[in-house]
C-alpha cells in the first residue's frame, strides 16, 4: 500500500509540472507572438523622414561681418571666432566669423539650395553637406535681409533630392510638423511638434514678419532648415527660436514655404526681391475702432494716410479706406498684411476688398505698378531709418523730398515729415543723393538739416 501511495504521488508530481512547463511555454509564445504584432505595427515617422533627409544640408560659412552690425537677436548662431587687428594694433571694423546652419535642396537640377540670409551673409566661403556625406562649394545668387532668405547654388553637384512644397495657407493650428535641421553642428536631425500658431509677427526678427510657430525642438545651427508636415512635404523654413536662455523652450519659428516659393522667384529672376511698398500709413481694426465707427467687422486696416505716387494712391485708394481682404483671404493684421504684400508671386495681380462709406469696393494692383513704382526713384533711405526718398526737378535744380516716414521711426523721431525737401546740411547743398551720404556718413559730428515744410523753413538735428 505504501508503494502505491509513493508512486500515485509520482505520477501526480510529474503530471503537475508537465502541465506548468505547457503553460509555461505557450504563455511565452503567446507574449513573443504579441511582440512581433507590435513591433511591426508601431506608429513611426521614418517613412516621412526618409522622404525629406536627404533634401536637407548642413552649412558652414565663413566670412568677415561688420563691428557695427550687432546682432540683437540670440535667435541667430553666427559663431565669432577671432578678431583681427591692423598693424597698430586696433580693431578693424570687420571680424572673422563661423557660421553653422542648414539649407534645403529646392532644385535638383540647378543645385539650388534655399536658406537664411544670416546663416551665409557676407561669406567668403560656403560649404555644403549633404546627409550622404558628400560636401560641396556653393556661390550666392541672391540674399533678401528684408526676409532673411538666401538661394545659393552648388558647385558641379549631382544627383541631388529637391523637397515637395506643400500650400503653406492651408496649415492650421495642431497639424503635426517635423522639423529637420543642423543643431550645434551635429548633422541632420528630425524632431517632432505640432504647428502652435501661423500669422505670428511683431518679433522684430525681420522687416517682413508672417510665420509659423511650432514646439518640434529647433536650436542654434537649425536656421534654414526644414519644417514638413507628416507627407514630407515643406511648409515652412525654420529662421528663429525664442531663446532666454540660448536653447529650445518649444517656441520656434519658421517662415512659410509659400512666401519662401514666392521670393526665391524673385531671386532667381533678378538677383534680389522687389521693393512692394503699398505706399500707406494706416491702423488694425479692433473692437474699440469698430465700435466708434460704426462697422460690423472686428480686422482690416483702416487707412489714414496715402503716400503721393505711391502704388496704393495710382490704384484709387483713399485716406479713411478700410482694407478687409486681399485675394478674398481676410486680413488679420497689418504686418501680415504687409508680408503677403512683399512675397506676392510675380504671375499675379492683386485684389483687394475695401470699406468706403459704407460700401464694398474692389481695387486692382498690377505687379507691373511695384515695378514702376521703383524706376521712379523712390528710396528707402537705409542711412535713416525710417526714411523714403526721391529725387525731383525744382527750378532746374535736382532736390531730394521725403515721400514717406514711418511713424515712431528713427527719421520720425528726428523730425523729418512727409513732403519735407531738403535744402542743405551744415549750409552745403544738397543736389544728390550722394552729397546726401557722403553727410550721413561721417563720424562723431553733428548735421544741421535745412528743411523747407510747406510754407516753413525749420532745422533738425542729427548727431552721429
Amino acid at each position: 500500500m505504501y508503494n502505491f501511495f509513493r508512486n500515485l504521488k509520482f505520477y501526480i508530481n510529474v503530471i503537475f509540472f508537465s502541465v506548468l512547463f505547457i503553460f509555461s511555454n505557450c504563455t511565452s509564445l503567446v507574449e513573443a507572438s504579441s511582440f512581433n504584432f507590435c513591433k511591426e505595427n508601431l506608429p513611426s515617422l521614418s517613412n516621412t523622414i526618409d522622404k525629406v533627409i536627404s533634401s536637407v544640408v548642413s552649412i558652414d560659412a565663413e566670412g568677415f561681418k561688420n563691428l557695427d552690425k550687432k546682432d540683437n537677436n540670440e535667435m541667430y548662431e553666427d559663431n565669432f571666432v577671432e578678431t583681427y587687428k591692423n598693424k597698430h594694433d586696433k580693431k578693424l571694423e570687420n571680424r572673422y566669423f563661423s557660421s553653422l546652419g542648414s539649407g534645403i535642396i529646392i532644385d535638383s537640377k540647378n543645385g539650388y539650395v534655399v536658406t537664411n540670409s544670416h546663416v551665409i551673409s557676407n561669406s567668403y566661403k560656403i560649404n555644403v553637406k549633404l546627409n550622404d556625406g558628400r560636401i560641396f562649394n556653393a556661390k550666392v545668387i541672391g540674399v533678401d535681409d528684408s526676409s532673411d532668405i538666401a538661394l545659393i547654388k552648388l558647385i558641379k553637384a549631382k544627383n541631388l533630392v529637391s523637397i515637395k512644397f506643400c500650400d503653406s495657407d492651408k496649415v492650421r493650428v495642431g497639424d503635426y510638423a517635423i522639423a529637420i535641421g543642423n543643431p550645434y553642428g551635429l548633422g541632420n536631425t528630425a524632431t517632432y511638434g505640432i504647428v502652435s500658431a501661423i500669422g505670428r509677427n511683431g518679433l522684430n526678427i525681420e522687416n517682413y514678419e508672417n510665420f509659423i510657430q511650432t514646439d518640434a525642438s529647433i536650436n542654434r545651427g537649425s536656421s534654414g532648415g526644414a519644417l514638413v508636415n507628416l507627407n514630407g512635404e515643406l511648409i515652412g523654413l525654420n529662421t528663429a527660436i525664442l531663446s532666454p536662455g540660448g536653447g529650445n523652450i518649444g517656441i520656434g519659428f519658421s517662415i512659410p514655404s509659400n512666401m519662401v516659393k514666392n521670393l526665391i522667384k524673385q531671386i532667381e529672376k533678378y538677383g534680389k526681391v522687389q521693393n512692394r511698398e503699398l505706399g500707406i500709413i494706416g491702423i488694425e481694426i479692433n473692437q474699440e475702432i469698430s465700435n466708434a465707427m460704426n462697422l460690423n467687422i472686428n480686422t482690416g486696416i483702416f487707412v489714414s494716410e496715402v503716400i503721393s505716387d505711391s502704388v496704393a494712391e495710382k490704384c484709387g485708394m483713399s485716406p479713411g479706406d478700410i482694407i478687409i481682404s486681399m485675394n478674398h483671404k481676410r486680413i488679420k493684421n497689418f504686418l501680415s498684411f504687409k508680408a503677403e504684400i512683399y512675397s506676392f508671386p510675380l504671375d499675379k495681380n492683386i485684389e483687394l476688398d475695401i470699406i468706403r462709406d459704407g460700401q464694398i469696393k474692389h481695387l486692382f494692383i498690377k505687379m507691373s505698378s511695384f515695378e514702376n513704382f521703383i524706376r521712379n526713384d523712390v528710396n528707402t533711405y537705409k542711412k535713416i531709418p525710417g526714411l523714403i526718398i526721391s529725387m525731383i526737378k525744382k527750378n532746374g535744380n535736382n532736390i531730394i523730398k521725403v515721400n514717406y516716414v514711418k511713424f515712431n521711426s528713427y527719421a520720425y523721431k528726428l523730425g523729418f515729415r512727409k513732403n519735407d525737401i531738403i535744402i542743405n546740411i551744415n549750409k552745403n547743398n544738397i543736389y544728390s543723393l550722394k552729397e546726401l551720404d557722403n553727410f550721413v556718413s561721417k563720424k562723431n559730428i553733428l548735421l544741421i538739416f535745412y528743411i523747407k515744410r510747406a510754407n516753413s523753413n525749420i532745422y533738425l538735428f542729427m548727431k552721429l
